[in-house]
């Protein structure tokens, strides 16, 4: 039998009549999906195939859909609750429609635990979120380096007034749009400078367009019910 994996529960629907398919995030290979036989009779099986919490698994197969043989459980488990919960969906979304089927990863792996950490402690959810989500542009090879020029490589300047998209990266632009900001704003998202709330809404719109243009008109499910929640706290206070 191979080595045991390291992976994270991403989703998991019923197959056949007794079966599971169960998608994971992998520390070496990435996204998988894997057929868990049997999986919906076994008693312990639900336990372990929860979102949120550190398995380790064997995998078999030659097709792109795997066999799972072997699970055990993990050291971590995060407990995550109100808006962070439905943020660890967001997280799980994402990986599960935009990184490839075992197309490996770097850091992306590290990111999404830190990630899940940070969820726990119920504070800094927004910045969690946009790290998360440029960790997984970097990841696609799609890295957007907020302090130039894509082009030209010239440096961001704060006076100026740029536009950021998925294939055209970093371009000034003469005035301010919808998707337009100031080259302050910019710099201040190279630095990461997230104790801004404005500069935080700004990297929250910028990334979300990217994130739109990747998705090719695919609807987060998880960003749709993220917004639900919001506004129902919101008319709650």
């Amino acid at each position: 039998m191979q080595d045991m994996q390291r992976a994270f529960v991403l989703h998991t629907r019923p197959y056949r009549e007794t079966s599971l398919i169960v998608d994971l995030f992998c520390e070496d290979i990435g996204r998988l999906s894997v057929v868990v036989k049997g999986g919906r009779g076994r008693k312990g099986s639900a336990a372990l195939f929860q979102p949120f919490q550190e398995i380790w698994v064997a995998y078999g197969g030659h097709s792109e859909l795997k066999t799972l043989l072997q699970v055990e459980p993990g050291e971590l488990k995060v407990s995550l609750s109100g808006l962070a919960l439905y943020s660890g969906f967001y997280l799980n979304e994402l990986v599960l429609k935009l990184l490839p089927v075992q197309g490996g990863v770097s850091g992306l792996f590290s990111h999404y635990i830190s990630s899940l950490s940070t969820l726990a402690s119920g504070q800094q959810i927004e910045p969690s979120l946009r790290e998360f989500e440029l960790a997984l542009l970097d990841e696609l090879g799609l890295g957007i380096d907020f302090g130039f020029e894509s082009t030209s490589g010239s440096p961001v300047v704060s006076h100026g007034t740029y536009r950021v998209g998925l294939n055209s990266g970093v371009q000034r632009v003469d005035s301010i749009e919808d998707t337009g900001v100031d080259g302050a704003t910019m710099l201040a998202i190279a630095q990461r400078a997230w104790q801004d709330s404005n500069v935080l809404q700004a990297a929250k719109k910028i990334c979300r367009n990217l994130i739109n243009e990747l998705l090719d008109g695919r609807v987060l499910q998880s960003r749709k019910v993220m917004q639900q929640f919001i506004e129902v706290q919101r008319q709650s206070k």
